[in-house]
């Protein structure tokens, strides 16, 4: 996602990693976005086939974000990313779908698993990305609150869709079928340094630390206030929040305005292709593969463009669960601008409180 930047550990402590920025202006990616396709239309033909669309829609959502995977980097092992991602994304789904029923206990597991994903940024932008999809993957699951039976369902799922997403693209790579994605050289911690610079940053004297508890409070707090209102599909809010709220203000700032726009724009786009075309599910399952490949391929050229594709994303594939997509739409038009409202509170709140600190400091 930027050019080479100091390792976090030649950094002082005392300053937030920044982390790098997916806004590129160039085509790169095309062939990644390819090969990350065959994992997202596989589950949905057979999931159709069956007459189980919802378990197909589950499957591929596992390797959606699995894929995302293709275009970080935390070692040498190109696939790593992809990996740690579909397995903490089983065990997340899993979680989510036991504990989603019990409000106070989910948004207690989720403000942790937040916080930990706030931590995450002080290895480079692949762990936190890693951490991010399992963070979403609870919220997602505890939308859909079961017992211990339907979770480990969902997890089975997530699971086969991210280790089969992660196996055609290592064979892609591995066989040099398709022209790659220029990676960039992110900013990574040898897994050997990981947890010392874990526990350097885990205190309220640092940045990142403070960071990283502002960020579960007001994810696990969210969470909550979205229950309590009973809004549809409130998981959406506390999800938005926890993508913008970044340590720094131009960041958040700038990626909320994007977000708001580029959902509205999706939504849109998505709901007047419903009412024109009237699909049917293989029709929605074709729209569902075409939004994936415009959100990989925009992934680093626009994070507006990217917004749009992975907006409409999400409303065919719950279109295809059998969720009207107006309301889909509607319900991810209302849980973004909360989220991304409430992004620039917190944020503006936590800064001037660390403006505060500063002051006392010098005096």
């Amino acid at each position: 996602m930027t050019p080479t930047s100091p390792a976090p550990a030649a950094r002082s402590r005392h300053r937030f990693p920044r982390l790098p920025s997916p806004l590129r202006w160039s085509a790169e990616g095309p062939g990644t976005a390819l090969a990350c396709l065959p994992a997202i239309a596989l589950p949905l033909i057979v999931g159709i086939g069956l007459g189980q669309p919802a378990a197909g829609m589950v499957a591929a959502g596992g390797a959606l974000s699995v894929g995302f995977g293709a275009f970080q980097q935390l070692s040498r092992t190109r696939a790593l990313p992809m990996m740690l991602a579909a397995l903490g994304m089983a065990v997340a789904a899993l979680l989510g779908s036991v504990l989603g029923g019990h409000a106070l206990a989910f948004a207690a597991m989720l403000a942790v698993w937040a916080g930990f994903c706030g931590l995450a940024t002080t290895l480079g932008a692949g762990a936190w990305w890693t951490v991010l999809q399992w963070v979403l993957a609870m919220l997602v699951a505890g939308s859909r609150p079961g017992d211990l039976l339907a979770g480990l369902e969902r997890a089975l799922l997530v699971l086969a869709g991210g280790a089969l997403q992660t196996l055609i693209v290592s064979l892609v790579w591995r066989l040099k079928l398709l022209p790659e994605a220029v990676t960039q050289p992110l900013p990574r911690a040898p897994l050997r340094t990981a947890l010392r610079l874990l526990r350097r940053h885990f205190s309220l004297h640092a940045p990142t630390g403070r960071y990283a508890l502002v960020l579960a409070l007001s994810v696990g707090t969210l969470d909550l206030i979205a229950r309590r209102l009973s809004l549809p599909n409130g998981y959406w809010a506390p999800l938005t929040l926890l993508i913008l709220l970044k340590p720094a203000f131009r960041d958040t700032f700038k990626r909320g305005v994007q977000r708001i726009l580029g959902t509205l724009a999706g939504a849109g786009v998505a709901t007047l292709l419903v009412a024109l075309l009237r699909p049917g599910e293989w029709v929605v399952a074709a729209l569902v593969v075409a939004s994936a490949f415009g959100a990989y391929t925009l992934l680093r050229v626009n994070y507006l463009a990217y917004t749009v594709f992975i907006t409409a994303y999400v409303a065919f594939l719950l279109t295809l669960a059998g969720m009207p997509e107006p309301v889909v739409a509607a319900d991810r038009v209302i849980g973004t601008l909360a989220g991304g409202l409430t992004a620039l509170l917190v944020h503006a709140g936590w800064t001037a409180s660390e403006r505060a600190r500063l002051r006392r400091k010098r005096t």
